[in-house]
């Protein structure tokens, strides 16, 4: 929920817009029916992925404490495992956001009525 509202801070402040907490939460209002799944699909999507993340953490202490890589090899492959999901993490809730954002600009688009033949 607080990255919705972030993420429509941030988009109203590309816009040109003075980014404000009462207008995001007014768009959040108009545009809940995508954004509500968007969030709940970015909630399923963390917590999918933290048994991936809790068995990667199990082989990153197995090779920290089970073998003798130089301490160097060591620390890299912990700054990739924390910054590696961190970024996965972020990516995937920012992608899973902007792609209901984007559903809910299309359903607000008035479609055209047929034209009577």
């Amino acid at each position: 929920m607080v990255a919705t509202v972030i993420l429509l801070m941030v988009l109203h402040h590309e816009q040109g817009q003075q980014p404000s907490l009462l207008g995001a939460l007014r768009e959040l209002a108009t545009r809940w029916k995508s954004l509500l799944a968007g969030i709940v699909i970015a909630a399923l999507f963390q917590i999918l992925l933290s048994p991936v993340q809790g068995l990667v953490r199990w082989w990153v202490y197995l090779f920290w404490t089970g073998t003798e890589a130089p301490d160097v090899l060591k620390a890299a492959v912990y700054f990739t495992f924390i910054f590696g999901f961190a970024t996965l993490r972020l990516w995937g809730m920012v992608a899973i956001l902007i792609f209901a954002l984007r559903e809910s600009y299309r359903r607000s688009v008035s479609v055209p009525a047929a034209r009577s033949s």
